[in-house]
């Protein structure tokens, strides 16, 4: 990774917020929402930690069948916690 010589944004980057115009927003290599590029031609490489990206699937009867939550708090925090040696269990 080169922080002085970043690359400028490509239509390979991300996926589409909306229609012509209104930015992307990519993946790190964990998983993590961190390349944004919401004003044209400027590019940010940062995660946010409350980034998360909720699915969830209903069906016709509007009831749902499925959601799921991607977040990768819950890992940062687990690094977190086993840096400070804490016992932290699930209640």
């Amino acid at each position: 990774m080169d922080y002085y010589y970043m690359e400028h944004s490509k239509q390979m980057f991300g996926a589409p917020i909306g229609g012509i115009g209104s930015g992307t927003i990519g993946r790190g290599y964990a998983g993590e929402f961190s390349r944004f590029q919401l004003r044209p031609g400027i590019y940010e490489h940062n995660t946010v930690h409350a980034n998360q990206f909720i699915v969830t699937i209903k069906d016709e009867n509007d009831v749902t069948i499925f959601q799921s939550l991607l977040s990768s708090y819950k890992l940062l925090l687990m690094v977190r916690v086993l840096k400070l040696g804490l016992n932290v269990s699930n209640h």
